[in-house]
């Protein structure tokens, strides 16, 4: 998927213009794996925002496991969760993350 926004506001005098173009979507590695990216560009300045991330999903049949990589804010971003796949059990989960520098 791609997406483009524009932004326009004017609060006083001073009018200002954003522009992005987020570019997202999944790929189905195996089966049980799936990998989703999100990609969002700011237009004036050719960068990659900071909310831009990696995901690895695999289902361990009645678990589900989640690993996180976030390679565009000024530290270091990791994430794992491990939760129950029946919403009743949803509670019960180990949710750990990373921010920081290696």
């Amino acid at each position: 998927n791609m997406g483009y926004q524009f932004n326009y506001s004017k609060p006083a005098f001073d009018p200002t213009i954003t522009e992005s173009l987020t570019i997202n979507g999944n790929v189905q590695v195996s089966r049980k794996t799936k990998f989703t990216y999100n990609l969002p560009i700011n237009i004036k300045s050719k960068k990659f925002g900071s909310t831009g991330n990696f995901n690895i999903k695999r289902d361990l049949h009645c678990w589900e496991m989640t690993l996180g990589y976030s390679p565009f804010r000024e530290k270091l971003n990791f994430s794992l969760l491990i939760q129950p796949k029946a919403s009743m059990l949803r509670d019960i989960k180990l949710d750990r993350n990373y921010n920081g520098t290696l």
